[in-house]
């Protein structure tokens, strides 16, 4: 635990003490993504679950491709079958390697280089963007290592909503998706209008979105989700899973809407600014309209 803390909290002397010309200092944000990422990917198998099932199934591939044996017939294929990016990027990685610890150390640096670039694309203050990647983000790099690569991969299509650039878009997603189909959720984001909307419009998307998500009916947004993404049983999964009031989503998306709407004004009005914007935003709404979910919250990843 006390890693973690030093960590963050050296994350965040850095935002707070060192001189503004850092902000955009490529050394500064390449040394944390590099250390973050030795950090992640020399833990032996910490993360859980997912890791010790994703060294599994390459150890497996690797086994039959070393056997001489068709490697499409392992079981990747059957667990993955509309995911087939991931598995492909299994049969790469075990031409150099059959050690699962050293595949979960080579997909943990792609993980955090699609970061490093995605922060680098985006971020006027890498020092800021560190701080909510660690937030946010770092804790899942140690386990949902697919979905993982699918945000990151992800992140690097929003270049093509402000730039227009429609088939490049779905293109990113849909490769994106190869690894975890839930970032088919972004598809609709490229036909939001690239305008900055009033304070009470958002308010009022906010507040519809929070009763619908309380009274349950975005579960049936999973159910169309399901039928596209071919997951039908992981989507079971999550609709069960109403349980209850998710107060940390509730915090987490009126902390951001209170953070976005105090520097409103401060907000640009190139493209660029009102595209991030606007997906910001779509952030906070996935939380609302999942507030009854577990695992709904995850769909916020990709914004």
């Amino acid at each position: 635990m006390y890693i973690y803390i030093l960590i963050l909290a050296l994350a965040m002397a850095g935002a707070l003490f060192l001189p503004h010309k850092t902000a955009k200092s490529t050394i500064y944000l390449a040394s944390w993504m590099f250390g973050l990422a030795l950090f992640v990917g020399f833990s032996d198998m910490l993360g859980g679950y997912d890791r010790y099932i994703y060294g599994e199934l390459f150890d497996e591939l690797a086994d039959l491709r070393q056997e001489g044996r068709n490697v499409l017939t392992a079981y990747i294929f059957q667990q993955y079958p509309t995911e087939l990016g991931y598995a492909y990027l299994n049969i790469l990685i075990s031409y150099f390697t059959a050690n699962r610890y050293i595949f979960i150390f080579v997909v943990t640096l792609l993980i955090y280089l699609l970061y490093y670039i995605n922060i680098k694309r985006y971020s006027s203050d890498y020092r800021i963007a560190l701080l909510l990647f660690l937030g946010l983000l770092f804790f899942f790099t140690f386990t949902y290592l697919r979905q993982m690569i699918g945000v990151g991969i992800a992140g690097l299509s929003f270049k093509f909503i402000y730039e227009r650039k429609l088939w490049k878009f779905v293109i990113v997603v849909l490769i994106a998706a190869s690894f975890h189909n839930s970032a088919l959720i972004l598809l609709p984001v490229y036909f939001i209008p690239i305008k900055k909307y009033g304070i009470g419009a958002i308010m009022l998307l906010m507040i519809l979105c929070l009763l619908i998500g309380v009274s349950g009916a975005s579960s049936s947004l999973f159910e169309a989700y399901s039928s596209t993404s071919g997951l039908e049983e992981r989507t079971t999964q999550y609709l069960e899973d109403t349980s209850g009031f998710r107060v940390a989503y509730l915090l987490e998306a009126v902390f951001f809407l209170w953070v976005i709407l105090a520097n409103y004004s401060k907000i640009g009005k190139d493209k660029q600014q009102i595209v991030l914007l606007n997906v910001a935003l779509a952030f906070c709404a996935i939380l609302l309209l999942f507030i009854r979910s577990e695992n709904g919250g995850r769909l916020g990843w990709y914004f």
